[in-house]
This record gives C-alpha cells, structure tokens and sequence, in this order.
C-alpha cells in the first residue's frame, strides 16, 4: 500500500512539473510550405555575435552568424 501511495502521488506530480516550464519568449512564426522555395528565414533578436568568414557575401555572412547564435543559444548540458 506504501508503494502504491507514493507511485500515486509520482504519478500527480509529474505533469505539474511539466506544465511548470515556462517559455520567456514569443515563439517564432512557422514557415509555411509556400515560403520553403525561398529558403531559410534571417531572424532577429538573437543577439550580436559575429565572426568574419572569407565570403564577399553579406547574406552568407549573416546566415553564419545566425547558425553560431543558435548553436551557442541551445544548452547542450540541460538536452
């Protein structure tokens, strides 16, 4: 009966700790089927990193400097 009562309470518990978790931001708009021809989106707010690569490019630049923000965005110790 003990182990019963504690997986019980286990089991109430859980869900209230994943509804706990809290988004700090707007969540992005999602790309539709239409817009994949045009390829991948450039956001903003993600911060001011930048690192120079060897392209004459300013949109190669700036698709570099975005995937380096997401890359130092994700925390891979809580994944």
């Amino acid at each position: 009966m003990r182990n019963a009562s504690k997986l019980l309470a286990l089991a109430l518990l859980l869900p209230a700790a994943a509804l706990a978790q809290h988004d700090g931001h707007a969540p992005l708009p999602p790309q539709t089927l239409a817009e994949w021809p045009k390829g991948a989106r450039l956001y903003d707010g993600l911060g001011s990193f930048h690192r120079a690569v060897s392209t004459k490019s300013p949109e190669a630049q700036a698709y570099f400097d975005q995937g380096m923000r997401f890359v130092w965005a994700f925390n891979h110790d809580e994944a």
